[in-house]
């Protein structure tokens, strides 16, 4: 390793430990008015400048390096964590802005960022313009909003719904918006006609699904495989590196054959989540999810470093500020018109079943107004002959929308308090750390019929499926065996068992044998 890039080794490495602390310091003092993330980037920056000054060279960002050791840490983390109970009580919107608001938010930037170079807001190198092709990249790019700032400034103890949502829409518009991105570059968009948007909607959809199936081989292969090597239940570490092979091996297959790696990459960590961890011993339950979150922590960590510390070597190409302000300013509005509008047809079509107030609405506004490495990182592929202006532009957005919303949001939450409407409030239980640490990530809430929690008739089958022929398949007897004694045991007390890894309740007089099954502490 050369001394330039161990000294900036040993600066990313600081700033992640840095990272760390602020995470715990920051909440603990009641210091809620900026994220750790947008600390690391300033202090970044400025390493930046002061390694420049010196005229000491820097690294850029690689995004060979951001999609290959470090976003597939954060998604896996993600998907396998994801508290699915919550996820999928709110798919409805999380689907729409997840899917419909970033195709709006592509179109919606693709044409101001358009309108705005034909106003004259860009003189480049004696250019005035951006093609088509440029500003539909650009939209495309800025369509991926940053999940990690906007989840750690919406306490989900305060409002669970809204952190859901946003968690949700967050990861599904990442894939969205690296799939629409993929399919900019593949698709010639010079001289826009009918086949040219056929070909467009086509490819999409065909990426979308042939991801999304591969994902679910890869979940159910990593799941099937802990039910056939179920000796392996017992070692902590073999049952990580079981998971963790598995699933990085599906994301890297995808990429080679041009699929979406995050599409893949998701759904093989929720159904690898939902079925492999019944196979593994309550040590290696707690091992394999402490693990994932760690990776998944550090990556977070790394990319904010590692952004800040490369700006700078951006300094001097293609700096557009007025051009920035005002892509900055179509990202906010081209938000607004989605969400605001995509929920309003909601709560319309719903009859007013589906209610939710302004101010909630507002939140997850702007908590998708932040822009993450993940935009950068996609605008670092873009081979255009205006690249520089595009990149540049991406970067002004991400490290804007970082600093100001990631200041702006926790204070816009404390000041209109959202009301969250009708998000089930009898579902929701409280934390307690005894059961999380006897249970590692399941939970247990009172409820004097289980099919009370049933949604609607779909769910019910789904449910039904699920416990007679493909939890049989995935699971070993042994580990459903522990399940339905669990289960009965819990009944006796009125309690009944779910099998998510949502919010657990004060069940501090019951603990959890290593086998799985509960008795009533004494």
């Amino acid at each position: 390793m050369s001394l330039d890039v161990g000294i900036e080794s040993i600066f990313c490495l600081i700033l992640i430990t840095l990272s760390m602390i602020l995470s715990v310091y920051l909440p603990k003092y009641k210091i809620h008015y900026f994220h750790e993330s947008g600390v690391i980037i300033l202090i970044g920056i400025g390493l930046g400048a002061f390694m420049d000054g010196i005229r000491h060279p820097l690294s850029r960002f690689s995004s060979d390096i951001f999609f290959d050791f470090m976003l597939p840490f954060l998604i896996l983390a993600a998907g396998f964590n994801m508290k699915r109970r919550r996820f999928f009580r709110n798919i409805g919107p999380i689907f729409l802005l997840g899917i419909i608001g970033t195709l709006i938010c592509f179109v919606l930037i693709a044409a101001m960022a358009y309108a705005f170079s034909e106003w004259g807001f860009i003189n480049h190198d004696g250019t005035k313009y951006l093609s088509p092709s440029e500003v539909m990249a650009l939209g495309a790019v800025l369509s991926s909003s940053d999940v990690v700032c906007a989840l750690a400034l919406v306490e989900e103890s305060k409002t669970p719904k809204l952190h859901s949502i946003l968690f949700g829409e967050s990861v599904i518009n990442d894939a969205v918006g690296i799939l629409l991105v993929n399919v900019v570059k593949t698709v010639s968009i010079s001289n826009i006609n009918a086949t040219e948007v056929f070909t467009f909607i086509g490819t999409f959809l065909y990426v979308s699904i042939t991801s999304i199936l591969m994902g679910a081989v890869f979940g159910l292969i990593a799941s099937f495989m802990t039910k056939v090597l179920y000796d392996l239940r017992d070692e902590p570490s073999k049952s990580i590196a079981l998971q963790f092979y598995i699933s990085i091996l599906g994301y890297m297959i995808a990429k080679a054959i041009d699929l979406s790696a995050v599409i893949v990459l998701l759904v093989c960590g929720i159904i690898s989540g939902h079925y492999a961890w019944y196979n593994l011993s309550r040590t290696s339950r707690t091992a394999v999810t402490n693990s994932f979150q760690f990776i998944g922590d550090a990556s977070e960590a790394l990319v904010f470093a590692y952004l800040g510390i490369s700006a700078f070597t951006y300094k001097e190409e293609g700096i557009e500020w007025n051009y920035i302000i005002a892509v900055s300013g179509a990202t906010i509005v081209s938000r607004l018109i989605a969400v605001f509008g995509l929920i309003w047809i909601v709560q319309l079509l719903s009859g007013g079943k589906f209610k939710m107030s302004v101010g909630a609405i507002s939140v997850i506004w702007m908590g998708g107004i932040i822009r993450g490495a993940v935009s950068f990182a996609l605008s670092l592929d873009l081979d255009f002959s205006h690249k520089d202006v595009l990149r540049i532009t991406v970067l002004g957005v991400v490290i804007g929308t970082t600093l100001v919303f990631g200041t702006v949001l926790p204070l816009w939450v404390r000041w209109i308090k959202p009301d969250e409407g009708n998000d089930d409030r009898g579902m929701e239980i409280k934390d307690d750390d005894l059961s999380r640490s006897i249970t590692g990530r399941k939970s247990v809430f009172l409820a004097q019929d289980e099919t009370k929690t049933y949604k609607n008739w779909v769910h019910k089958m789904w449910r039904t499926i699920d416990d007679k022929y493909i939890k049989p398949w995935l699971i070993h007897k042994d580990a459903l065996e522990e399940v339905k004694k669990a289960k009965a045991n819990l009944a006796a007390k009125n309690l009944v068992l779910k099998d998510d890894n949502d919010t657990i309740p004060e069940v501090s007089e019951y603990s959890l044998h290593s086998n799985g099954s509960y008795r009533e502490m004494q």
